[in-house]
């Protein structure tokens, strides 16, 4: 069949560490389940790609990514700047999941 991954954004609760289970439930923050519609709109923009591009992450259509440390700083500046360009609220929710994974010192975990 044509099984279609969900597509989730997720902030660690904790720190972890790439030996851990990043799927582990438990240190699930903050979790957003995107819509194919929140996620097309964001791929049409560019947004995964160029992401992946600043943090040096491979965005494809069907990826696992991991941002941590500097990568935090460098996207929620990047989503800073797309907030100003397009107003779009898929745009912000993700700067907030940056913003809030700087915030706890963990990080953000996408995957489509």
């Amino acid at each position: 069949g044509s099984y279609m991954r969900e597509k989730i954004i997720m902030i660690y609760r904790n720190p972890v560490s790439y030996s851990t289970d990043g799927r582990n439930q438990d240190n699930n923050f903050m979790i957003w389940k995107l819509t194919d519609k929140e996620f097309e709109k964001l791929w049409k923009l560019n947004i995964w790609e160029k992401l992946g591009e600043i943090c040096n992450l491979d965005m494809g259509r069907f990826s696992d990514a991991e941002f941590t440390g500097k990568n935090l700083y460098k996207a929620r500046d990047f989503l800073i700047k797309e907030c100003l360009k397009y107003e779009e609220p898929e745009i912000r929710k993700l700067k907030s999941f940056f913003e809030n994974g700087i915030l706890r010192k963990t990080g953000v975990s996408i995957s489509f």
